[in-house]
């Protein structure tokens, strides 16, 4: 937030708090992600450290966990298979699969990150996008006309204009 009192007159206070609290919730879920994760697999290696020590709390915030993941990953797969029809992209869907394995690559990402911005507050890391710019990539396969009326590229910005 650059200029947060402007954005407090111009959302409100209820709307500016659950824009934080949304983009918080984003930073904290990737992060307790892999503890959510963890809870099966260690339950399943060994059940009886579930109740090893008599504690219904930590039977509770185990079967919170467990809860937390499946309803995630249900949530998510429920989404996912309404909307990726409605796109025509109905192929993806065994993608899905690999929900897992992409939010612990973003539990990674967002650690790394925190981490970073701790150690280099004032960097910028930006991923190189090789070939991805659109002022300079030509668009003459797309503008036959302006292509053959002029001898010069046409832009990707200056076909956005035109249109």
């Amino acid at each position: 937030m650059r200029h947060p009192i402007r954005l407090w007159r111009g959302l409100g206070a209820r709307r500016v708090i659950g824009f934080n609290a949304l983009g918080l919730g984003m930073i904290v879920s990737a992060v307790a992600h892999p503890v959510f994760l963890a809870t099966p697999f260690l339950l399943a290696a060994d059940p009886s450290r579930l109740w090893s020590h008599g504690d219904i709390l930590v039977a509770a915030v185990a079967g919170l966990s467990i809860f937390n993941l499946a309803a995630g990953y249900a949530a998510m797969w429920t989404l996912a298979a309404k909307t990726l029809p409605l796109r025509g992209r109905r192929s993806l869907m065994p993608v899905l699969y690999l929900l897992p394995f992409y939010w612990l690559l973003m539990a990674v990402a967002c650690v790394l990150a925190v981490a970073e911005l701790a150690s280099r507050p004032h960097h910028w890391s930006k991923t190189p996008h090789v070939g991805c710019d659109l002022r300079t990539r030509t668009m003459a396969a797309v503008s036959h006309g302006a292509a053959a009326a002029a001898p010069e590229a046409v832009t990707a910005r200056a076909y956005i204009r035109r249109a």
